[in-house]
């Protein structure tokens, strides 16, 4: 998640963390916060495994990333509860194909409401991820652009595009959908439909 430069380092986990949490009490906190580790499929003491886990020495994230899958039981809930100390704050981020929020079979509504209220849980897409790359990424690293990072930049498109198909929001799909509404209309499809 960390990548050297000469003249520069990139923290993306720093960095997605400065995109994604907008509680204004941990802007300064980010930029000051140092980076322990990242997991993946990090283990709970209940035998669970969070999908991603963020740790640093100020707060931590988990990213439970849902692509045609359902919620298990009290999930979010015990990630949640696995990681709380009272030390650090957590955050959560939902991730899913167009941002959903979780179930209540996940997470009950007083505490989801509560992590809402305190801005600690996040409902994101896969397009999100893209357009941090997009916007937040490829704007502040402008470096990445120059022949000698080529491969990285290139992955970095690559990393972005399957965001996009993840979320169907590629242009294409976009241009598709208006010409099957064009023939729709035209035809008279919605009136049969209904």
């Amino acid at each position: 998640s960390i990548l050297n430069f000469k003249h520069e380092t990139i923290n993306f986990a720093k960095d997605f963390s400065e995109y994604i949490i907008e509680d204004e009490e941990y802007k300064g906190k980010i930029k000051d916060a140092n980076l322990e580790n990242v997991y993946k499929e990090f283990p709970t003491k209940e035998g669970r495994r969070i999908d991603i886990l963020i740790v640093f020495d100020k707060f931590e994230i988990i990213i439970e990333n849902k692509i045609n899958a359902g919620d298990q039981e009290n999930q979010l809930v015990d990630y949640y509860n696995d990681r709380y100390d009272g030390k650090k704050d957590i955050f959560i981020i939902y991730l899913t194909k167009n941002a959903y929020k979780p179930s209540e079979y996940s997470i009950d509504k007083g505490k989801r409401a509560e992590l809402e209220e305190s801005k600690r849980i996040y409902y994101l897409s896969h397009n999100d991820i893209a357009e941090w790359i997009e916007e937040y990424i490829f704007k502040k690293y402008e470096f990445l652009k120059e022949e000698k990072y080529q491969s990285i930049y290139s992955a970095l498109i690559q990393i972005k595009n399957n965001e996009k198909i993840i979320s169907k929001t590629t242009e294409e799909d976009n241009m598709e959908q208006e010409m099957i509404k064009e023939l729709f209309k035209k035809h008279n499809y919605f009136d049969l439909l209904k």
